[in-house]
């Protein structure tokens, strides 16, 4: 086998609201000595290979991908030095939470409040409204803020740009890494706004955990956490 070096993750985590959710992602291993490794997940349901074409990235089935109960386990044989190989893998949330906001418009003002109910640290999380893409900044577990923008911006539908969603930190000192796993999530996600309350926010968890030959990597991971709210701030709360 192979010695590990390091992984990078970018993923989705996609709540419901209801504490369910799913979450799609993808694990990226760097082999800085060539060899073989395998990548092991006692929680994937689903893993595909990821392929890099020149139009984008693809996923197919591989018969080095192995789904035995809930753990996968793939190999990646003969790996060049300093390769890199990626795995896209998925997985069902249960008693997970969710994002718990209540929003009314009040004169002029859209106002209310905005919960992480999630087990999740959340970062650069923004609210998209109507036009509106409301800043909430970072939300531990159990906190909330208080939201007051203008109630004329929260219609129509934003023309979401992946920019606009990437964390603040991988815009102003251009960590490269970040950088790109934040637009992958949001690339696989494919972004589209029904004009509805919707809550982004980045996570530094480990939403999809891995071994790599055994043994845990070091680990450079960023998933996307993603919740529709409701349909309007008039009607009230929203989870």
């Amino acid at each position: 086998m192979g010695r590990a070096g390091d992984d990078a993750r970018a993923g989705v985590v996609a709540l419901r609201g209801d504490g369910t959710g799913d979450v799609a992602g993808g694990i990226g291993l760097f082999a800085p000595h060539g060899g073989t490794y395998r990548v092991e997940s006692a929680e994937a349901e689903a893993a595909w290979i990821l392929e890099v074409h020149h139009d984008g990235v693809a996923g197919k089935a591989d018969p080095q991908v192995r789904i035995t109960g809930a753990k996968a386990s793939v190999t990646f044989p003969d790996v060049s030095f300093r390769g890199f190989r990626q795995l896209y893998a998925s997985r069902t949330l249960t008693d997970v939470g969710s994002i718990a906001a209540n929003l009314r418009v009040e004169g002029e003002q859209l106002t209310g409040t905005v919960t992480n109910k999630t087990p999740f640290a959340m970062r650069d999380a923004r609210l998209v409204y109507g036009r509106a893409v409301i800043a909430l900044g970072d939300l531990e577990p159990g906190e909330a803020v208080a939201v007051i923008h203008p109630a004329a911006e929260a219609s129509g539908s934003a023309d979401l740009v992946p920019e606009a969603l990437v964390p603040e930190k991988a815009r102003s000192d251009l960590r490269r890494r970040e950088w790109n796993l934040a637009v992958s999530a949001l690339e696989w996600w494919r972004l589209k706004s029904s004009g509805g309350p919707t809550v982004f926010a980045w996570t530094e968890e480990d939403v999809l955990v891995a071994t790599v030959d055994g043994a845990r990597p070091r680990t450079y991971r960023l998933a996307l956490v993603i919740q529709p709210l409701g349909a309007s701030a008039e009607k009230g709360e929203r989870e």
